[in-house]
């Protein structure tokens, strides 16, 4: 899926009645950021992540979790790209 079309899905999200969805920042908690690379926990997208793998619950099942995927950010790296976290790798980059 491109960003765009990432974008578009996620305002168009109505789960059991909630809207208003959308994707994750990049940015670092402080704003600051984003980070590249690896280890990158401090944003949300890096944070919904890194807590998924370590802090899974009893009977907690991720759900359309692709382990070779990208998951879009909101945050916009150029004119042409947009920051997202790789799997391979559990990787922030643009």
């Amino acid at each position: 899926m491109t960003w765009d079309n990432a974008k578009k899905w996620v305002a168009r999200l109505n789960y059991r009645g909630i809207t208003g969805w959308r994707l994750p920042t990049a940015l670092n908690e402080d704003g600051s950021g984003p980070c590249t690379g690896d280890n990158c926990r401090e944003s949300e997208l890096g944070h919904l992540v890194f807590t998924a793998f370590t802090r899974k619950s009893p009977g907690l099942q991720l759900l359309n979790w692709q382990s070779f995927s990208i998951y879009w950010s909101s945050t916009e790296a150029s004119a042409t790209e947009a920051f997202a976290f790789k799997m391979t790798g559990l990787k922030q980059e643009p």
